[in-house]
């Protein structure tokens, strides 16, 4: 997981709008927070909605990835050049139990397999958080990623399509789908990457639902999102407290990683065997400052935030 995903925190809280949520976008990344509708450049904030139709800013292949040339029904220009498809609600669109979804706001539609839409989110608390869609489903099987950062997707695939009333196309039948994934997020900024893997969606928004806080505990990565290491780390005294549970035997690296997102120590790099691990290691030549401990095994990454005092 690219460190740059992360926020790092301040003390003064003054400076977190200011100069520090700008350093947590990745490097290199082009994109500006849609200017349009009611966010007006600000990011949208998690927890809450997620609106797809508010990609970021910067045109093709930076804010969205899209296989026609030029999209139907779209309501948005980019760099001069029309985008993703959108599609208004209108009073053929319905919900699973009837209603009527409000009239005039938009979703992407006409979506194809392999498009994709990014957008700059505000992570206001950091934890885990269950996600929810809204979504028109045509059929199975179907898949979506989620990613932060171009950090590891998280999947959502194989959503039951709902059945559309007489006479209604299956394209205007929405439906909610609870808590399709779990994902981990620490505070700041993020860029979250949408993916429809193949086609057989119209989509509206993600809502994300903050499951419980952590503070600055782990980040996790990972498609499954499987057994948590329960990393910690405490720096005292110019010595790190180290601990983790593996949940199976394996290779393991164990790193520290500046805010930069480079590796200044390699802590261990082996096969470690299954169970608790409790570790006291010097720190020697790092400045005093914010840096996260990072430990990869068996498919699992995890991170945590500590500091090392003057």
């Amino acid at each position: 997981m690219n460190m740059l995903s992360r926020i790092v925190a301040a003390t003064a809280p003054c400076l977190l709008i200011a100069s520090l949520l700008n350093a947590a976008i990745p490097s290199g990344y082009a994109g500006k927070v849609f200017t349009g509708d009611t966010l007006k450049g600000h990011p949208q904030a998690i927890p809450g909605v997620v609106k797809a139709v508010f990609f970021d800013e910067g045109g093709r292949e930076v804010g969205f990835h899209d296989d026609r040339i030029v999209p139907f029904g779209s309501i948005r220009v980019d760099t001069a050049e029309m985008t993703v498809g959108m599609q208004p609600f209108g009073s053929g669109d319905r919900n699973a139990d009837g209603s009527v979804p409000p009239q005039g706001s938009y979703h992407l539609g006409w979506i194809a397999a392999g498009e994709w839409v990014k957008s700059t989110v505000h992570v206001k608390t950091a934890g885990v958080y269950n996600i929810t869609t809204y979504e028109a489903v045509a059929s199975t099987p179907n898949t979506q990623t989620i990613s932060f950062n171009d950090g590891t997707p998280v999947t959502i695939s194989n959503l039951a399509p709902t059945t559309a009333p007489a006479g209604n196309e299956i394209w205007h039948n929405w439906n909610t789908f609870s808590n399709v994934a779990t994902v981990t997020l620490d505070t700041g900024l993020w860029v979250l990457k949408l993916t429809f893997v193949n086609e057989p969606f119209n989509c509206d928004k993600l809502i994300f639902t903050l499951k419980s806080e952590t503070g600055s505990m782990p980040m996790r990565t990972g498609g499954d999102m499987g057994p948590s290491c329960a990393l910690r780390a405490n720096c005292v005294n110019n010595r790190l407290a180290v601990s983790y549970d593996l949940p199976q035997a394996g290779k393991a690296s164990l790193s520290i990683v500046n805010c930069h997102g480079r590796t200044v120590s390699n802590l261990q790099e082996g096969p470690l065997c299954t169970g608790a691990h409790v570790e006291n290691v010097p720190i020697k030549g790092l400045c005093p400052g914010f840096y996260f401990l990072r430990l990869e095994s068996s498919g699992i990454s995890e991170e945590t935030r500590f500091m090392i005092g003057r």
